[in-house]
């Protein structure tokens, strides 16, 4: 013998948005894309007369005092700034410092352990 029971079945939801949600990423992305191509060509007109700073802010560790006591060679802030000589404007590009990069000597490790590994000039 079969038991019923008394208690409704609940309708399953059906799984909608989630082609909105997909479309909407895409979209995003293409109009990042294309912003982003558009600032640059604006920013940089191919005239080739702008300089470069990098930015590097360091990890320290402090005692209680708040001295500095030891330096982990680490970068925790990389950042790109661009000024174009003809234009009042600049280009600041943010680095993760998760970012994977080639070492000279074959190597890949993230873009932070740089400074540690080779001082100012492998950063």
């Amino acid at each position: 013998m079969c038991h019923v029971s008394d208690k409704p079945r609940r309708a399953r939801k059906p799984r909608r948005g989630h082609g909105l949600t997909t479309a909407f990423i895409v979209i995003a992305v293409i109009v990042g894309t294309l912003a982003g191509a558009v600032l640059w060509y604006v920013a940089f007109p191919g005239d080739g007369e702008y300089f470069s700073v990098l930015l590097i802010g360091e990890d320290r560790d402090y005692a209680r005092n708040g001295e500095a006591v030891a330096s982990s060679g680490r970068m925790d802030t990389i950042m790109l700034l661009i000024v174009p000589r003809s234009d009042h404007a600049a280009l600041l590009v943010s680095i993760p410092r998760d970012t994977l990069v080639s070492f000279p000597n074959g190597g890949r490790r993230r873009v932070n352990s740089a400074m540690g590994l080779g001082g100012m000039d492998l950063a």
